[in-house]
């Protein structure tokens, strides 16, 4: 009697799965939002779509062309430029001063009276 109770149990534990396939199941949510989605019109209370082109309001006036990022970067690579040149023409006359009455900068470790 046990071996035929359990038997039982399986062959109904096994047809169950089978019976519930046979049942059609619904479409997956996302089939059925894009379905009424889809049916719908364009809501145009609560839905806006920007031009592309179109104007928008920004937190901070508007920046002059010489205020370009590219331009600031080139006007502090100027001055960098006129501070090496001012250091090296500053360089250029401090050796010119140490150098002798004929203009001959002596080398290092030479005696000057040669």
């Amino acid at each position: 009697m046990n071996l035929t109770a359990s038997l039982a149990t399986a062959t109904l534990i096994a047809v169950l799965p089978c019976v519930a396939c046979a049942q059609k199941l619904g479409d997956h949510p996302a089939i059925i939002i894009q379905r009424l989605k889809s049916s719908q019109g364009y809501d145009y209370q609560n839905t806006f779509y920007p031009h592309p082109a179109g104007l928008y309001l920004s937190s901070e006036a508007p920046h002059t062309m010489s205020d370009h990022p590219a331009v600031i970067v080139f006007k502090r690579e100027q001055q960098l430029r006129a501070q090496a040149d001012e250091a090296a023409l500053a360089s250029c006359r401090s050796s010119n001063a140490s150098a002798g009455a004929d203009g001959v900068v002596p080398a290092v470790g030479s005696p000057k009276g040669n």
